[in-house]
């Protein structure tokens, strides 16, 4: 891979060989897509947008183009719903919101689900009748 070709993701996966100099320019100069993912988390405060703005502002003058909403959980799996409620209309328009202001700055956002389906698996799970003795066959 030379210096005239692109470094993007497909471009380095495509490449069947690197020398020392292409490896060390993808290194100095990795894609945006192989930079840091920092969790985002959304509770504590009300989230407001002039907030949210000057912090993704940060993160992008500190070379950060992806990021990671997520929401953290009490000991007993139940999560902090934050302000304005997870998944309520107020929500779902400051995310739709947020989603263009990371497009607008060339990030990508994520959303981390892990300690929202927690709870959904606990509740299926107290639910589902599992015989004491499964047959083996």
């Amino acid at each position: 891979m030379s210096s005239a070709k692109s470094n993007s993701p497909q471009a380095i996966e495509a490449a069947d060989t690197f020398t020392a100099v292409d490896l060390r320019q993808v290194f100095q100069s990795p894609p945006a897509t192989h930079g840091p993912v920092p969790f985002y988390w959304w509770a504590g405060e009300k989230l407001d947008r002039d907030r949210i703005a000057w912090q993704l502002d940060q993160l992008c003058e500190k070379g950060v183009r992806q990021t990671v909403v997520s929401y953290p959980h009490h000991p007993d799996g139940t999560n902090d719903p934050g302000d304005p409620k997870l998944f309520s209309p107020e929500w779902w328009d400051l995310f739709r919101w947020f989603l263009n202001a990371c497009r607008e700055r060339g990030m990508t956002a994520g959303f981390q689900d892990y300690t929202l389906v927690e709870p959904i698996l606990k509740a299926i799970g107290r639910n589902t009748h599992v015989p004491a003795q499964l047959p083996i066959r």
